[in-house]
C-alpha cells in the first residue's frame, strides 16, 4: 500500500483454487478475501471504498474476467471508478488475479 496525503494505492493478489476440474478459476471466497484486505488497507490509510477512483484487474487469463465481473461490481456497489482489465503474467504462477485500487480523498 502506498499513500501520501490524499492519494492511496492498494494492490492485492489471490492464489489459485479449483472451481471445476477442467479450469482453474478465481473463486468467490478468494475475491471476497481480497476485497476485505483492500477495505482494511484503505481504512489504515484513512480512506474507504467511497474514495476509490480507479481499479485495475490483472489476470493471466482474460476469459476469467467475465466470470468475476459481477462479484467485483457487487463489491463496489454504487461506486463507479475508472476500471481496466489487463491480461498479463503475474509474479507467481499460483496467482490468478491482482486487484489494484487508487483512492483519492477530496477532504484530507
Amino acid at each position: 500500500m502506498i499513500y501520501e496525503n490524499r492519494l492511496s494505492s492498494v494492490s492485492r493478489c489471490a492464489n489459485t483454487r479449483f472451481f471445476s476440474f477442467k479450469m482453474c478459476l478465481v473463486t468467490y471466497s478468494s475475491l471476497v478475501f481480497m476485497q476485505q484486505n483492500i477495505e482494511e488497507a484503505l481504512t489504515k490509510a484513512n480512506s474507504s471504498l467511497k474514495d476509490v477512483v480507479r481499479v485495475r484487474y490483472i489476470l493471466p487469463d482474460a476469459k476469467q474476467f467475465e466470470e468475476i465481473w459481477p462479484i467485483t461490481r457487487q463489491f463496489l456497489g454504487d461506486i463507479k471508478p475508472a476500471a481496466t482489465m489487463i491480461s498479463a503474467g503475474l509474479a507467481d504462477d499460483k496467482m490468478k488475479i491482482e486487484i489494484e485500487v487508487t483512492a483519492f480523498k477530496s477532504n484530507p
